[in-house]
């Protein structure tokens, strides 16, 4: 044993990464303590690698004998990269284990494990009601130790949770009450309240404030800070100096100009900075950001309708706390005074200092329109506050379009949901693989038994097979209570495998006995039980390629491919989009709803819809979002227009796809000369050679290269684009550079040869 591990593990659930590394550095390669320390180091080092982080923790998850700590330790390691992957079925999953294993004689900190998490995934996702229940556990867990280290970081989590709701008097209480013992707090807690304080001054606009804590040298905040208070100051100069440091996110520059741009009143500035930053964060965890910014533009341009559509996104029941300001305005534009006067009474209660700052551009309101809201009173009849959250229903259960191919996919499926047997759904990502998989639930003979879907790429390999077979008490150490897995879940209903081709090698093993033998077995039991559910597997990739390489059973897709159904890509059925584009205009609930011009029609049959219906409806509800006031929708309103090229080819729109990607010759010290030009090459033969030379030189030139820019500038499919990418990575020519906790904001650029 190293003579750190025991210094090591009194720190958990939260050691020292200084004694992990002494620890990894000094033992042996097959110890326990090395396979600990290694997998605490690849998931707190930056750049942060996914794929390592992952593999080492399935391995310090698989060393026998861990105890309860230690396996607690790893599961909160676990937690992080599932957030970090953004895979919530995952979560839920470690969470599970979590809440068995933290027994209530354990250290608060290991207790504190769940509610942490939960309280993180509940202010990700803004829900409110989230947020409470998660504050409550921790509170819970604390108040018998109020005065503990892990009392007072949770109290510091709870007093930022309230300042994002902009709970100001209770933020500022427990502010007060953490700044009584501040002399006695840990580090990261002092820091966490400098950050606090910061949050609380912006808020109200109190810049001296803010800037005084910037300067506090025993601080060192994001460098993002000086950037969004020069921004809300309205300091141009300084915001491009911040900027042309390269310290910011690409996709966060607009955010940051928007701001600059909306304090200046500069409208068009501002309505241009956010129309960028829509373009550059869609789709991606920043997206909030886009959205609170394009609220306030409708709002200011005096289109509520729309303003609402984007309110019941990003707070649903209007209670957030964030956003009763917009509420209100909103309200007041639609002539719903008593839905102005709840939002009222909602911001009075946070301060005179935040209500001047939140109105400082409701220009729409003035003294005597205040005083109207004001002077409101409620009664019974009024509505409650915010708007319910939009819901598909279930007649948006359906598939549009009414061209040959959907039809014959529609006879497929009737035939099929009158068949118990299973089915494989093949398509492109974005084609509708999953309604095909709920309307032969709804069409079956049992429509109102379980549907449980379960992503088969987004499961840790050392938990796939409980997450999928369940286990028993005293399958492995920590199970102190049985759990149920998704076959037993979906008993009597629909079990829908996605991407099963990601499913491991030995999880497909298994599945094939289950689906030989109608029987499956818990992990621990010692009786098998029978299988009661109907497989739906689903796909994006082509199994048969996966089984010619290897990655797949043959007998497995034999067995699946019995029934199946493939759904058409988009480009394939041109003449759907027109319907598909009014039923997503419809679903977004707004009362106008603009025509689509004959130039817009025509733009969109020419382009090959990479993300195929998914990408469609981001399409329509930008257009909606952004250009709602219209008569109707032209081409110059759509943003493939805007980039002046098709999004997946990369070329001119209506020019026809190049044949092939022209290979010029290349020196002997440049990468591209690194890959084969004669004899082996990649399965797939010289096209693909030729593109992953594109990609490298691309690379080359451009210094850094994502895989949407990929797509976009060579054509190819977006998972074309990752194996290729991925290919390139093993062969050490690119390396992956991961900015933040998505791995949507990595980017790859060249190994240079030295290396």
């Amino acid at each position: 044993m190293h003579s750190a591990w025991p210094q090591y593990r009194s720190g958990f659930p939260h050691p020292e990464l200084s004694l992990a590394l002494q620890i990894r550095d000094g033992s042996p390669g097959d110890s326990v303590e090395h396979t600990i320390a290694t997998a605490h180091l690849v998931h707190d080092t930056q750049p942060y690698d996914a794929l390592a982080a992952r593999a080492a923790l399935d391995r310090a998850l698989d060393q026998p004998g861990l105890d309860i700590p230690t396996r607690l330790f790893l599961l909160r390691l676990a937690l992080g990269h599932s957030s970090r992957s953004r895979n919530d079925r995952g979560a839920t999953s470690i969470l599970a284990q979590v809440r068995e294993l933290a027994a209530p004689n354990l250290p608060p900190s290991f207790r504190l494990i769940a509610p942490r998490h939960e309280l993180q995934l509940a202010r990700e996702r803004r829900r409110s009601r989230e947020i409470d229940a998660a504050l409550a556990d921790g509170d819970g867990v604390v108040a018998a130790i109020p005065t503990s280290d892990a009392a007072r970081e949770w109290q510091l989590l709870h007093a930022l949770a309230d300042v994002q709701r902009h709970r100001l008097p209770e933020a500022e209480a427990a502010l007060a009450r953490l700044r009584r013992d501040e002399a006695r707090l840990p580090t990261a807690v002092g820091h966490g309240l400098r950050q606090l304080r910061w949050e609380l001054a912006r808020l109200v606009d109190d810049f001296s404030t803010c800037e005084a804590l910037l300067a506090d040298p025993a601080w060192q905040p994001d460098e993002e800070l000086h950037l969004l208070l020069a921004a809300h100051q309205g300091r141009g100069e300084r915001v491009e100096q911040l900027l042309a440091a390269g310290t910011v996110l690409p996709d966060r520059r607009w955010y940051y100009r928007a701001i600059l741009a909306s304090r200046r009143r500069r409208s068009e500035l501002f309505a241009d900075a956010v129309r960028l930053l829509r373009q550059a964060v869609e789709g991606s965890p920043a997206q909030w950001m886009a959205d609170q910014l394009t609220i306030r533009m409708s709002l200011q341009q005096r289109r509520p309708q729309e303003a609402r559509f984007l309110l019941g996104s990003i707070d649903p029941d209007g209670d957030f706390g964030d956003c009763h300001a917009a509420w209100m305005r909103c309200c007041w534009l639609t002539d719903d005074v008593a839905g102005a006067a709840r939002h009222w009474r909602a911001l009075q209660e946070r301060g005179p200092a935040y209500v001047r700052a939140e109105l400082a551009e409701a220009y729409e309101l003035g003294a005597a329109e205040l005083g109207m809201i004001a002077s409101h009173q409620p009664s019974p009849d009024d509505r409650p506050a915010g708007t319910a959250r939009l819901r598909r229903r279930d007649a948006e259960l359906s598939l549009i379009g009414d061209s040959v191919a959907m039809r014959e996919v529609r006879g497929q499926i009737q035939l099929c949901a009158e068949r118990q047997e299973h089915v494989l759904i093949t398509g492109e990502t974005g084609s509708g693989k999953e309604i095909v998989a709920r309307l032969l639930h709804r069409l079956g003979p049992g429509a109102n038994t379980p549907f449980v879907a379960l992503n088969c790429g987004a499961i840790a390999e050392s938990l796939a097979e409980a997450e999928l077979f369940g286990y028993v008490r005293g399958a492995f150490t920590g199970a102190e209570r049985g759990r149920e897995g998704a076959i037993g879940q979906a008993a009597g209903g629909v079990l829908l495998l996605d991407e099963i081709g990601s499913m491991p090698q030995r999880l497909q093993a298994l599945l094939l006995r289950v689906l030989e033998s109608g029987d499956y077995r818990p992990l621990g039991a010692s009786q098998a039980s029978q299988l009661r559910a109907r497989i739906v597997s689903a796909s994006n990739e082509d199994l048969g390629l996966l089984t010619d390489q290897g990655r797949f059973r043959p007998d497995l897709f034999y067995r699946l491919q019995r029934l199946s159904i493939e759904v058409p890509p988009l480009r394939r059925r041109p003449e759907d989009i027109a319907p598909l584009a009014r039923h997503f205009q419809r679903q977004t609930g707004l009362s106008r709803l603009p025509a689509f011009a004959p130039d817009l029609l025509a733009l969109w049959e020419r382009h090959p819809w990479p993300g195929n219906v998914r990408e469609l409806r981001n399409e329509v509800e930008s257009l909606m979002v952004m250009h709602g006031h219209l008569e109707a929708f032209t081409a110059a309103c759509s943003s493939l227009h805007r980039r002046g090229t098709s999004a997946r080819l990369g070329r001119p729109v209506g020019e026809p796809a190049p044949v092939r990607v022209v290979t010029p010759a290349v020196a002997a010290d440049d990468p591209l000369a690194h890959l084969p030009s004669d004899g082996v090459v990649p399965m797939g033969g010289r096209k693909v050679l030729d593109r992953r030379r594109a990609i490298l030189r691309l690379a080359a030139e451009q210094g850094r290269i994502t895989r949407s820019q990929v797509v976009v500038q060579l054509g190819c499919a977006p998972n074309t684009a990752s194996a290729d990418l991925q290919a390139l990575e093993e062969a050490v020519l690119i390396r992956r550079i991961i900015l933040g906790n998505n791995l949507r904001l990595s980017y790859f650029e060249v190994v240079p040869r030295s290396c």
